[in-house]
C-alpha cells in the first residue's frame, strides 16, 4: 500500500470539516475527498471494521452469539469508533491520525483506543477525589449527591469494550457549560470545572456561603435543597464586589446600599471602563482557578454592565436591605 506524504503540501484537507464527537469517520471523509485515502484503502477499513465489530460482539455476548439486534448492532459500531476516536484524538495531529489509519489495523487502533479511555479512567477517579477534598458544606442535594454518589455510579457501570460512548449527565448545573463534549470527555470536563469551583469556594468560610446560599433560597423562593442553582456563580459575583467595594477580607454580605454606591462609582463611565475595573477586581481575588474565574467574568459581564446601567443590581447580586 502506499503511503502518501500528507506533509507534503499536495494532498491538504480541511479541518474545519474534522468533527471531534465522529472524529475517526469525518477524519476518513475528508481523506477521502483529498485523495489521501484510496478505494483500496477504504475497502480494508470496512473489512476491518467489521473484524472489529465481530470482536465487540463476542464481547458483548460472552461469546454466546453472533446475532444481535440491529439497535444494539448500531451502538456497537459507535462504541467501537469512540474508542478508536480517543486514540486518535491523543496524536494531536490530524495528518498523524491519516497516516496512523492508513498503517495500523482498526484491530489495534481499537484496542489502543480502549488503553486511551482506561487512562481518562485513572485521570476523572483522580479528580473526583481533588473535588471530594475540596467539597463546600452546603444543604443542596443537587450539589452533595453528584460528588457523593453520581459520579462514582458511572464509573462503576462504565463499559469500555462494548459501551465506550456512553457518559453521564448530571443535574448540577455548572457556572461554565460543557454540554458540547460527549461521553467520558463530557464527565472529565464536567469535573475539571467542578474542581475549579470548589477551589474557588474553599477561600470563604462556610458561614458566609451558607448565609449567602440561605438568602439566595430567602428571596427567590428556592427549596434549600433542591436549588436549581450554580452556587459557585453567586459566590463568584458577590466575593467580586465585596472585594471592590474594600470590605472585610472573606466577605460575601452585599446589601442594597452597596448596590446603590457601586451604581454611582460607575455611573459616566464607558462600558470598557467599566469592564476594566471589574477585571481588575477579579484579578485580586486571589483564589481559584484564574482561568475559570476569568471565563465566568466574562460571561457575566454583559449582564453585569445592563445591571448597573437599569440599577438593578440589588436583584442580579445576592443582597440583604
Amino acid at each position: 500500500m502506499e503511503i502518501i506524504n500528507i506533509h507534503s503540501g499536495f494532498k491538504r484537507i480541511n479541518k474545519k470539516n474534522i468533527n471531534y464527537n465522529r472524529y475517526t469517520t469525518s477524519l476518513i471523509e475528508e481523506a477521502e475527498k483529498s485523495g489521501i485515502l484510496s478505494e483500496d484503502d477504504l475497502e480494508r477499513i470496512q473489512v476491518e471494521m467489521a473484524e472489529v465489530l465481530s470482536e465487540c460482539i463476542n464481547i458483548y455476548t460472552h461469546g454466546e452469539s453472533t446475532s444481535i439486534m440491529t439497535e444494539t448492532a448500531n451502538s456497537l459500531v459507535t462504541s467501537v469508533l469512540f474508542a478508536i476516536d480517543a486514540y486518535l484524538i491523543s496524536l494531536g495531529d490530524v495528518y498523524e491520525a491519516i497516516k496512523t489509519i492508513q498503517t495500523e489495523t482498526f484491530k489495534n487502533l481499537y484496542h489502543r483506543g480502549m488503553r486511551q479511555l482506561k487512562l481518562l479512567i485513572c485521570e476523572i477517579t483522580s479528580l473526583l477525589v481533588k473535588v471530594k477534598r475540596t467539597k463546600i458544606s452546603v444543604p443542596n442535594v443537587l450539589y452533595n449527591d453528584v460528588i457523593n454518589n453520581k459520579i462514582m455510579k458511572f464509573l462503576k457501570s462504565y463499559n469500555i469494550a462494548t459501551g465506550a460512548h456512553i457518559g453521564g449527565k448530571f443535574d448540577y448545573p455548572l457556572a461554565v457549560p460543557c454540554s458540547k463534549l460527549k461521553g467520558i470527555y463530557y464527565v472529565r470536563r464536567y469535573l475539571m470545572n467542578l474542581y475549579a469551583e470548589n477551589l474557588f469556594c474553599r477561600g470563604y468560610e462556610t458561614f458566609e456561603i451558607n448565609r449567602l446560599y440561605k438568602t439566595l433560597c430567602d428571596t427567590h423562593n428556592f427549596p434549600y435543597d433542591k436549588a436549581n442553582v450554580n452556587i459557585f456563580e453567586y459566590v463568584f459575583l458577590n466575593a467580586l464586589f465585596a472585594g471592590y467595594l474594600m470590605k472585610e477580607h472573606g466577605s460575601l454580605h452585599i446589601t442594597h446600599e452597596d448596590c446603590e454606591k457601586i451604581q454611582k462609582l460607575f455611573a459616566g463611565l464607558s462600558n470598557s471602563e467599566q469592564t476594566e475595573i471589574l477585571k481588575s477586581a477579579a484579578m485580586r481575588l486571589g483564589t481559584g482557578n484564574p482561568d475559570y474565574n476569568e471565563k465566568i467574568l466574562n460571561s457575566e459581564i454583559p449582564q453585569i454592565l445592563n445591571s448597573i446601567k437599569h440599577k438593578t443590581l440589588k436583584n442580579y447580586l445576592v443582597t440583604t436591605k
